[in-house]
């Protein structure tokens, strides 16, 4: 703001309802100011031996480029499109990482193609950029899967979702045919981790899954695990697998998965007992997840995406002010959910995956005791575990419930909906106490929670229910919500 007062001839202008708590006016990438400075920014990396910069990764932007629009007038004077303005940016910064004795690579991040002209803006793009400018891109990018639910495209990485996408599969041919580093984008430690509710969920043979079949793709020379770890950095089986793939020697994915399992719950050699009981656990949870009826982009093991692990755009208080308010602008639709029988539907499937994530969260129970008892200290990693995991049950049902709740409120189904909120009332007080078992860095936030139970409460205590003026209910500002 205060450069913005000094000097606003160097910023543009975006419109306003494109990732608005970003801003609308971005610095301008027209503006010969901007451009000398981003070109010496990447050319002090390029100087500074010491810090040893192994590569540099450009993130053009989340669902929009963040950039100006056709609402900048200087760039709309230019006459270059905003993908053409974005590739001379990247390729001034590009040579700028050239100049030093390092010659830092860059890897310009294809992200959300599918809302840019997908495959030809990707040609397009991939053309344009300086020779030798690698790429990155996540794996399941045009993946397009039949679940219980019904049909979802996904485009953007998923740790439950390994299998190259149509989009990724040719951008990978584009990278080789004109020798270009090409680095796959994948989630191994953690899913949207701006509010992992879920932390550090198993899923090892997915993680071997991503690394094969990031090898197997054509100009592929690394992996990026996009979120990364964080916070409580606690071991985890996703890295055990990880290691296993690339120091282990047993050269196959059932032997790598029985390297990491003995790795991560550090079982003596002689224990092979205690390994089996281990990949039984994995190996359950990974089919649950597998038959997990996945709708949309909210269901990743983030769930409730939003401030301080509670509320986000499937995972709201059940009141008047959510169910019919600004909240929904921000709620993903889906077909299978267009109508109170659909969403009725999907409410009884999700109910069917809690009970198989319940029964997978006992299994790591059974596999704490049991390592427990042999005297590993790994017991309490698997009861962790076991904790997230039962937590992730019960929040896959609070999402089929709010979008059943939006359809019974504007439908006007009342006796039905007193019912599921009543339901979620219950779910919450279970999620604040599995959340207590969670351990540090997971689970809800229990004071947004329990406002969220108060403002039910009074919803369904109210004498004018289901009739209840919004400005009886008090909430917390959140992101994606409020």
């Amino acid at each position: 703001n205060a450069l913005m007062r000094r000097r606003p001839e160097i910023f543009g202008c975006r419109s306003p309802r494109k990732v608005s708590w970003r801003g609308s006016r971005p610095l301008c990438l027209s503006h010969p100011l901007v451009r000398e400075f981003y070109s010496n920014l990447a050319g002090a990396l390029a100087r500074d031996e010491e810090a040893g910069y192994a590569g540099v990764i450009f993130f053009p932007g989340d669902s929009d480029p963040e950039m100006c629009d056709d609402h900048c007038p200087r760039c709309t004077a230019s006459g270059r499109g905003r993908w053409e303005i974005m590739v001379e940016h990247v390729n001034r910064l590009y040579a700028a990482l050239q100049s030093g004795s390092g010659r830092i690579p860059l890897y310009f991040c294809l992200w959300n193609q599918h809302l840019h002209g997908g495959l030809d803006n990707i040609r397009s793009v991939v053309r344009s950029l300086s020779p030798g400018m690698g790429i990155c891109m996540s794996i399941s990018d045009g993946v397009v899967q039949e679940r219980r639910g019904g049909r979802i495209a996904f485009d953007q990485p998923w740790c439950n979702v390994i299998e190259p996408g149509e989009l990724f599969s040719e951008a990978a041919k584009l990278a080789e045919a004109e020798s270009r580093p090409f680095m796959v984008f994948g989630e191994i430690a953690q899913s949207e981790v701006w509010d992992p509710v879920c932390h550090n969920m198993p899923l090892p043979a997915k993680t071997l899954g991503l690394l094969q079949n990031a090898e197997a793709a054509p100009a592929v020379d690394g992996v990026c695990d996009f979120w990364g770890h964080r916070h409580p950095f606690l071991p985890h089986a996703n890295f055990s697998a990880m290691r296993s793939y690339f120091q282990g020697s047993a050269g196959d994915a059932a032997g790598d998965l029985r390297t990491a399992a003995r790795w991560h719950y550090a079982i003596p050699e002689a224990r092979e007992d205690l390994t089996d009981i281990a990949l039984g656990a994995w190996e359950k949870f990974d089919r649950a997840v597998d038959r997990w009826a996945l709708l949309m982009w909210g269901q990743r093991f983030s769930f409730a995406i939003g401030r301080a692990a509670a509320r986000g755009r499937t995972y709201g208080p059940l009141i008047p002010p959510v169910l019919g308010g600004r909240w929904l602008k921000c709620v993903p639709s889906h077909p299978s959910c267009a109508d109170i029988a659909g969403a009725e539907h999907f409410l009884s499937l999700q109910k069917e995956d809690q009970a198989a994530f319940a029964a997978c969260a006992g299994s790591f129970d059974s596999l704490s005791g049991t390592l427990s008892s042999a005297g590993c200290e790994s017991a309490a990693f698997a009861r962790r575990e076991a904790a997230n995991i039962r937590l992730a049950s019960e929040l896959i049902v609070s999402e089929a419930r709010f979008l059943l709740a939006i359809r019974l409120f504007a439908g006007s189904s009342w006796e039905r909906l007193r019912e599921i909120v009543l339901e979620e009332l219950d779910a919450r007080e279970r999620q604040l106490v599995i959340s207590g078992a969670c351990g540090e860095g997971a689970g809800v936030d229990p004071a947004l929670v329990e406002e969220d139970i108060q403002n039910m409460r009074l919803f369904l205590s109210a004498g004018c229910f289901p009739n209840v003026p919004d400005n009886w209910f008090q909430l917390t500002p959140c992101p994606y919500t409020l």
